[in-house]
């Protein structure tokens, strides 16, 4: 009876597979973790009424459209963005953030159209969206259209 003769495994073959199974893992685990949005409320009530709120006190308000569960990689970015420029704007313009992963708030999708998160809204205090901005912002754009609004309280 003849034997047969396993090949041998290669130690490199072993340490790709186990670097690709570690990043898989590594991937998955960051991209399923929420995240905590900068500069949010607890809100009672639901995000049109905090809007309106603010709009009949004469406020312009920044709306953010984004996805609490920590999967858009792209609504992390902005929340940076958000935690770097945002501050010097929290007592002139307010923020209501708009969970996309709520399909009770489909009908503000609807109204600004919202198709994926993030998007962000800025609103004069007249109620007028001035700049409606889907996806990713830069820093300098961002600050930009806060300034606008600000400006015209």
């Amino acid at each position: 009876m003849a034997q047969s003769k396993k090949a041998p495994v290669r130690l490199e073959l072993i340490l790709i597979v186990a670097i690709v199974a570690v990043s898989a893992i590594l991937i998955s685990v960051g991209l399923n973790k929420s995240h905590t949005l900068p500069f949010s409320e607890a809100q009672a009530t639901r995000p049109e009424e905090v809007i309106t709120g603010y709009l009949l006190a004469g406020k312009p308000v920044l709306i953010m459209f984004t996805s609490y569960s920590g999967s858009c990689v792209a609504c992390r970015q902005m929340d940076e963005v958000v935690r770097q420029v945002y501050p010097d704007f929290k007592d002139t313009v307010p923020l209501v953030y708009v969970d996309t992963d709520n399909k009770s708030n489909s009908h503000l999708f609807d109204l600004f159209g919202v198709v994926l998160p993030p998007v962000q809204v800025f609103l004069s205090a007249g109620g007028t969206a001035k700049e409606t901005v889907f996806g990713y912002m830069l820093p300098s754009e961002f600050r930009a259209n806060l300034e606008a609004i600000a400006r015209e309280q």
